[in-house]
């Protein structure tokens, strides 16, 4: 099995059609039907079948098309590893980053490896931890930051490392009618404005959940953002709660210094910071590199003031 039989099987997969796929493949349909065909001889099964609308993947072809993906991957992060020590380009990178990351962690860790690197080429994409962890399985991102929700289960395939975590509190204005109290029902929180994320991670499901259960009315007001800009100005000029976990400092978002928090018993969670990355093959030197900057990040956050 070769990697140009691979990625021929993957752009056919991806086309459903021989012409198709030989346009992307660069080569003549003639030639990809040989390679798939031989392919097929290799591994003794067979990998497509003719349907209404072009050829239809078999359930061999859909168990190869992960590993086939992440060999491609690691093929391609292998060459320009090398590419990259032959001509000191430095360090090049795909992080990928949920929201809370992308707008606490990753920019402060970017931001440390730049400091150290005189060359870099870092690539930041954001997304679910459920996307991100995918796509880091098929060798499509370097490594992971993300705060998912306590249901989400890493893969035992990666390396996880639980970078910090708390548990869930309310955030308001110092101002807030509620200020000065450590702890707060829902039955009267919801009474309030709410301000809840607008991604598929949000907590809005959650707290639905436990106002049916508890037969609490849900919010009559809720705001679904996720601009850190219109958060913090409603949070501050309003008296609109958020429910989030706490930050070790120096990665708390600008407006949450100037809040008052207050535990809610019936939305007790935690709340949790991943860094993840690929077991095999073992990470190369930019994903090293990227950690070390995180740890850094961590080390002087947790020094005492001087």
């Amino acid at each position: 099995m070769e990697l140009r039989q691979l990625r021929h099987f993957l752009a056919l997969v991806e086309h459903g059609s021989y012409h198709r796929a030989a346009e992307h493949a660069a080569i003549t349909p003639q030639a990809l039907s040989a390679s798939i065909a031989k392919l097929e001889q290799e591994l003794g099964v067979r990998l497509f079948e003719r349907g209404r609308v072009g050829l239809v993947p078999t359930a061999f072809a859909e168990r190869l098309r992960p590993h086939a993906t992440l060999a491609c991957a690691t093929a391609a992060r292998a060459r320009d590893e090398l590419r990259e020590l032959a001509s000191a380009e430095g360090t090049r990178l795909v992080v990928g980053v949920g929201w809370f990351s992308s707008q606490v962690l990753a920019a402060a860790a970017v931001q440390e490896l730049l400091a150290t690197q005189a060359r870099c080429d870092v690539t930041v994409v954001e997304g679910t931890s459920e996307e991100l962890h995918l796509r880091l399985l098929r060798g499509e991102l370097d490594v992971v930051l993300s705060t998912p929700s306590e249901e989400f289960v890493p893969s035992g395939e990666l390396e996880i490392e639980v970078l910090w975590q708390s548990r869930d509190r309310a955030y308001a204005r110092r101002g807030h009618p509620l200020a000065g109290r450590d702890r707060v029902p829902l039955a009267e929180l919801v009474t309030f404005p709410w301000i809840t994320s607008a991604g598929p991670e949000s907590r809005t499901p959650r707290l639905f959940r436990v106002c049916d259960e508890l037969s609490i009315p849900r919010p009559a007001q809720l705001l679904r953002t996720d601009s850190v800009h219109a958060i913090g100005r409603l949070v501050l000029a309003t008296d609109a709660v958020m429910v989030g976990g706490a930050l070790p400092p120096p990665f708390t978002l600008p407006f949450m210094d100037e809040c008052v928090t207050f535990d809610v018993p019936e939305l007790a969670a935690t709340f949790r910071s991943l860094l993840a990355w690929r077991r095999h093959p073992a990470p190369g030197p930019a994903v090293a590199r990227f950690v070390d900057a995180v740890h850094r990040l961590f080390a002087r956050s947790s020094r005492p003031a001087a």
